[in-house]
């Protein structure tokens, strides 16, 4: 940890209630599948991957505080990167602060809030053990455990700060995860 680092406690109390359940509906509203996502702005910018939000009519947002909100607003969405933006009609949200992805060295210690399974808010620790070069795109290799219904979620550096989005893992390896770079 550096200087400004928090302790893990400390950024599980203040970052994770910027965090969110996000449900993907069909037509007749019920729940095809489950990720996570987080907020970036305080009137309802929420964060996820695009996979999550695939297939479905609309879209339920719960916050750490059990409010839910429904909308099939898809404000801004990049296929190649897996990343979506949706709004929701809320206000006064906690949002994560995003840091800057570029600061982070192979080794760093990182937490990811999601919610796996549907377990809200679920924290867990690792480091980053790569960053790999896609077609596209790059990725931080993270030993932080995810799964199912992680993908959306926030990774955090020791600051607090978000630089990554939850996104993949390897089922055929072990604790071998994905997360998306978010540059600052």
């Amino acid at each position: 940890w550096s200087a400004n680092a928090q302790t893990v406690g400390e950024i599980a109390r203040s970052a994770a209630q910027g965090v969110v359940v996000i449900e993907t509906l069909d037509q007749r509203g019920t729940v095809i599948s489950q990720g996570s996502g987080f907020a970036v702005t305080s009137s309802g910018a929420i964060v996820t991957n695009l996979h999550v939000l695939r297939g479905g009519a609309s879209v339920r947002v719960r916050l750490a505080n059990g409010d839910t909100y429904l909308t099939s607003d898809a404000v801004e969405v990049d296929e190649l990167k897996d990343i979506a933006i949706i709004r929701i009609k809320g206000f006064g949200l906690h949002v994560v602060t995003l840091g800057d992805s570029e600061l982070i060295d192979v080794g760093a210690e990182v937490i990811v809030i999601s919610s796996p399974e549907g377990l809200t808010n679920t924290v867990s620790t690792g480091s980053i053990s790569g960053v790999r070069k896609l077609d596209t795109h790059r990725v931080f290799q993270i030993t932080a455990p995810i799964s199912q219904g992680s993908s959306g979620g926030a990774l955090f550096n020791a600051r607090g700060e978000v630089i990554g989005i939850a996104t993949y893992l390897l089922k055929s390896g072990q604790n071998i995860n994905f997360a998306i770079i978010v540059t600052g």
